[in-house]
């Protein structure tokens, strides 16, 4: 964990996380194999999140989950991907080293995002435990509601473009 940038009542902290992108089908198989891997369900809803303090877990569009790990060795990554990979019909793939990840926590997170970004982040169009994908200073992110945080991710060759746009945010 690096810290970024730390004013104006907002913390953001770059994070060193693991991310599997999960393609296929929803099957009740499928969910069984990853319930038993890492102790969590897919949700079948878009957009929604179903999180435990290590894990996140996300859908991103009908037949794609983006699976987040706070503790994850690398070994018992690839040992994961390899046993859903099982299944012609499912692919999994470590995303871990093309993303970044920031979290974005404090009083005025979303004041500071609304600077850069046309998303709603009011409760009714972002509730807690979901994710949504968007533009933030004109980078294609996904953003994780966890309540008193967000956690935000982008593809790596944008990173230091969406930093820089979150750290003149908060400094103006």
């Amino acid at each position: 964990m690096k810290n970024l940038i730390s004013s104006n009542s907002v913390d953001i902290k770059e994070l060193n996380l693991n991310q599997i992108l999960v393609r296929g089908l929803y099957t009740p198989s499928l969910n069984k194999q990853i319930k038993s891997q890492f102790k969590i369900s897919l949700p079948q809803n878009n957009l929604q999140i179903n999180q435990d303090k290590n894990i996140i877990c996300s859908k991103n569009s009908f037949d794609q989950w983006s699976i987040i790990l706070f503790q994850q060795l690398e070994f018992e990554i690839d040992n994961a991907i390899a046993k859903i990979n099982e299944d012609e019909k499912i692919l999994a793939t470590n995303y871990s080293e093309g993303q970044i990840y920031l979290e974005i926590s404090g009083e005025n997170k979303i004041s500071i995002l609304n600077k850069i970004t046309h998303f709603d982040f009011r409760e009714k169009h972002f509730p807690l435990s979901t994710s949504a994908q968007t533009l933030i200073g004109r980078v294609d992110c996904n953003i994780y509601n966890l309540g008193n945080r967000l956690l935000v991710t982008c593809n790596r060759s944008f990173g230091d473009h969406l930093k820089d746009q979150l750290i003149d945010a908060i400094k103006f």
